[in-house]
């Protein structure tokens, strides 16, 4: 049984009663390059991973597992709307978790000042924080829900020792067979994207596994209608974030897929959820023991050096198998100047611009070959605004053209389908035994 934060959409959220929750927020990477910390972007929405405290305080008790504990914890996210953002800690690092607790009570939306979620899929009620009380750096809660860390080596031991998963997974990567190109799907304000078998367009290995939920729960195209397991797929997580991995709970057969993922942050809602991978058995941890790169037929898979979860996260690049020199970089939400190679110089005819065309705070931008393509992975009307102009002109500068977004051709669900050597194209997709939505059915000529 999954986390009830999990559950699937349903008539919404119930009205919010007041409450206390601790909730978790990572500290982000400076403005750039030497510029002093930043608390948060000033256009986008401030989210904190929350648990209840009273449950955390008490709700342990009685012989209960840390199995237990994920599964059953009040979850829930709370969204500062006009209530300032607290400061962070003095000392706070990127990549630190700092935690507060706040108090809430019921609002109108007209007098609200914040938003709690109960639901990954819901709609939120709105509400008034009435008071915040920092944590110090390093704080757990003295809990048995693992926010040490446990998720750093315990998944893998079941099925060997890290070296030996790493080679059982880098011999998977090695069997792939021919691809046609990458495909990148609409999935809203999220990211989604997969290898796509050469003569059937099914995915061979998914790179995230997302959507828009929360506060931008409607950029998921109503008519999705699921997606291709037949090649039993891989799901590759670039990083935790929730519109990287939200569509498994709606579409629960990709939860039986083996899922690759780096370190877990020590926030509730990304170690609950991959919590429930490990029940399943379905979770490797690509942690500090594995190599820093893994190769395969047509892919290859970095990991990031930054300090966040986003910048120390997984990068991919999908490579043509013919000695045609076409590839496709995958950043997922990191900064460029922590992919080693986009660092390293490396060019690269196609690219999917990283953290949905959002803010970015580095002068280093992957290097284009001649007549490369961009892609762009957003939800119409997602609250973040992206993509931000500024950043689609820091690409253009960097001499790659205007990207192709997911959603923006007519009928929806309306996929990307980048070939390899040519130009990208949206297309439609309908399985031929009526199962998925994702095998390509027809093209748009945009």
């Amino acid at each position: 049984m999954s986390n009830l934060f999990f559950k699937p959409p349903g008539d919404g959220d119930e009205p919010a009663g007041s409450g206390r929750v601790y909730g978790a927020f990572e500290v982000p990477e400076p403005l750039g390059d030497g510029a002093p910390p930043r608390d948060v972007d000033d256009d986008e929405p401030v989210l904190f991973e929350c648990v209840d405290t009273s449950w955390l305080s008490w709700g342990e008790n009685g012989g209960r597992t840390w199995l237990d504990n994920y599964r059953d914890a009040p979850l829930s996210v709370l969204q500062l709307t006009s209530f300032p953002m607290p400061p962070l800690p003095e000392g706070a690092e990127p990549g630190d978790i700092a935690w507060f607790e706040f108090g809430y009570s019921p609002s109108s939306e007209a007098e609200s000042n914040g938003r709690i979620y109960t639901s990954l899929y819901g709609a939120g009620s709105p509400v008034r924080v009435n008071y915040y009380e920092p944590r110090e750096l390093g704080w757990s809660g003295g809990s048995a829900m693992g926010f040490k860390g446990w998720l750093d080596v315990a998944p893998n031991v079941a099925s060997g020792t890290d070296g030996e998963v790493s080679k059982a997974f880098r011999k998977h990567l090695q069997g792939f067979p021919s691809s046609a190109g990458v495909a990148v799907y609409d999935v809203g304000q999220g990211s989604c994207h997969a290898l796509v078998h050469d003569i059937f367009h099914q995915p061979l290995m998914y790179i995230d596994f997302g959507g828009g939920v929360l506060v931008n729960r409607a950029t998921f195209p109503k008519e999705h209608r699921g997606f291709c397991f037949s090649n039993s797929p891989v799901v590759l997580l670039t990083h935790w974030d929730w519109d990287h991995w939200s569509s498994a709970y709606l579409f629960p057969r990709s939860m039986e897929q083996l899922w690759v993922g780096p370190p877990v942050p020590l926030k509730p809602i990304q170690q609950a959820f991959a919590a429930d991978l490990y029940t399943r058995g379905s979770l490797r941890i690509w942690n500090s023991s594995w190599p820093s790169v893994l190769r395969g037929n047509g892919v290859r898979i970095e990991r990031c050096t930054g300090r966040t979860s986003n910048d120390s996260g997984l990068a991919v690049t999908l490579f043509a198998k013919r000695a045609s020199g076409q590839n496709c970089l995958l950043p997922g939400d990191a900064n460029y100047r922590f992919i080693p190679s986009v660092s390293s110089g490396e060019r690269f005819s196609s690219l999917c611009l990283t953290h949905h065309g959002g803010r970015l705070y580095s002068n280093t931008y992957p290097v284009p070959k001649r007549r490369a393509t961009a892609l762009l992975s957003a939800g119409p009307g997602n609250t973040f605004r992206h993509p931000l102009m500024n950043t689609l002109e820091a690409h253009a500068a960097a001499g790659w053209p205007f990207p192709l977004p997911t959603g923006f051709a007519g009928k929806r669900p309306c996929n990307l389908l980048q070939p390899w050597g040519k130009q990208p194209q949206f297309f439609h997709g309908s399985c031929p035994i009526g199962k998925c939505g994702t095998a390509v059915h027809r093209f748009v000529t945009p």
